[in-house]
């Protein structure tokens, strides 16, 4: 059996031969030693494997359980390390949209529950229909509250004098004309001026500050969800693939 006055002798030990010894160690036993690289740290690749179809450009991500990674976290690590859909994404296929007949309240609203502001108007509130308009915080931010009932047209921008793509356009040239318009949001139509998605100005300042993105086809930040192997949680993985989740960790706890 190997003694501790073994490794002591020793100038560093392998990771292999240093399992290999029947000799129990703590951290403090252990000194990662210095050495010489012939590459600079832009060629570290740190990129993890997680599942067959996806990779993670970081080498680790949060514990999958409820008391470690909640809505905040998931969050916190979306930005960070990029590993959340939804919180930042390229085209905006599902964006909340409201009608013209709608009370500048509703807009309020929608900032207080989702964060945001810049809002497209169609003609009957719903995604595919003709946009007529985008109303933003801007243009309800000083407005008295007995006039919270105003209509939203009363106050949008309308669509004579918006910056819209059309449908078919690259997410590198809306984000060119994203970026040259100095807007906030840029709403993409079809021939028709129906609504078929939108992109915020406010994803692509974040692709800038944090580029290491870890991305679906869709060029949206991958998600995943974890679950028990318990029955109750059947019906939390329709949900959860009805949601567009990527990765579904399968949990199972061990009691000794």
């Amino acid at each position: 059996m190997s003694t501790h006055s073994d490794l002591c002798d020793l100038d560093g030990v392998s990771a292999s031969d240093l399992f290999k010894r029947e000799l129990g160690l703590t951290f403090s036993d252990v000194i990662i030693l210095p050495g010489f690289v012939g590459f600079g740290k832009h060629e570290v690749d740190i990129t993890s494997k997680i599942c067959k179809r996806f990779s993670l450009r970081v080498p680790f991500a949060s514990s999958p359980m409820d008391t470690v990674t909640e809505a905040k976290m998931a969050i916190a690590m979306s930005v960070s390390n990029r590993n959340s859909t939804k919180y930042n994404q390229g085209f905006i296929l599902s964006p909340v949209v409201v009608s013209p007949r709608q009370p500048v309240y509703d807009i309020i609203e929608i900032k207080r529950k989702y964060g945001f502001g810049g809002i497209p108007v169609t003609e009957d509130g719903n995604m595919g229909s003709r946009l007529v308009g985008l109303v933003t915080l801007r243009d309800v931010d000083f407005l008295d509250p007995n006039d919270f009932n105003t209509p939203v047209e009363k106050v949008m921008t309308p669509f004579d004098d918006l910056v819209t793509a059309f449908s078919g356009v690259t997410l590198s040239e809306a984000n060119d004309l994203l970026r040259k318009s100095k807007k906030g949001k840029l709403p993409i139509i079809n021939e028709n001026r129906e609504l078929v998605a939108l992109i915020a100005r406010t994803d692509l300042k974040k692709n800038q500050d944090h580029p290491l993105a870890s991305k679906d086809s869709e060029n949206q930040l991958i998600v995943g969800a974890a679950i028990s192997t318990q029955e109750r949680d059947f019906d939390r993985v329709d949900a959860l693939v009805n949601a567009g989740v990527d990765i579904i960790v399968i949990v199972s706890i061990l009691y000794f």
